[in-house]
């Protein structure tokens, strides 16, 4: 009888109430008065299956119950629908917004690693050359940039397709100082010069 008056009551002051259906028809009346929450519901509690629509949570309430969103998700025409949080930009420019079920995750770029958001670690530079994770060849020094890094062969090594390969000072004049009576011999990085004296040679 008390609860038909409240019914009554409400009817009178506000019209009449929407409902959202739930799966097993049962029906949650939730009426917004000032900053309050009044929730009126059919059932008694949450032990029955199926008393909330999908994505729904079931809460307990004394009396009956309430069916509310999950974190992540918003109330659109009486179901529980994913909130896309990229709609509101919420990682660095330079990461990628993935929106997922409930939530979502922001991905840095190549070269960088972090959780992409300006609020905490961002995006940091991935020093390859520290971590080993560069593939640079042999007879090569390793040099860390900005979301990358680089490859340069030592000296005496020059860049052919992926390897660095010996260059032959020898072949080219302008790459070695072998005086005139001396022979230019190409070794690994290098060269060196040999003199012929006495039938004997001598590297100098």
């Amino acid at each position: 009888m008390a609860r038909q008056l409240l019914w009554s009551l409400i009817r009178s002051a506000l019209g009449k109430p929407k409902f959202i259906v739930c799966r097993n028809n049962s029906r949650l009346l939730s009426l917004k008065i000032f900053s309050f929450s009044l929730k009126f519901a059919d059932k008694k509690d949450c032990q029955e299956d199926d008393v909330c629509s999908v994505n729904f949570i079931c809460q307990e309430e004394e009396p009956g119950f309430s069916c509310d969103c999950p974190d992540g998700f918003q109330v659109i025409e009486g179901a529980c629908t994913d909130i896309n949080e990229c709609d509101l930009d919420p990682c660095l420019d330079e990461a990628t917004c993935h929106n997922t079920e409930g939530s979502f995750h922001c991905q840095c770029p190549g070269g960088f690693q972090g959780d992409g958001r300006p609020s905490a670690s961002g995006c940091q530079d991935i020093d390859e050359c520290q971590t080993r994770t560069a593939r640079c060849p042999a007879k090569s020094d390793c040099v860390n940039e900005e979301g990358s890094y680089v490859c340069i062969c030592q000296l005496g090594y020059e860049l052919i397709g992926e390897l660095c390969v010996d260059i032959d000072e020898c072949k080219d004049s302008r790459l070695h100082d072998c005086a005139l009576n001396s022979s230019c011999v190409n070794i690994p990085g290098t060269f060196t010069a040999s003199v012929t004296q006495d039938s004997s040679v001598t590297s100098v």
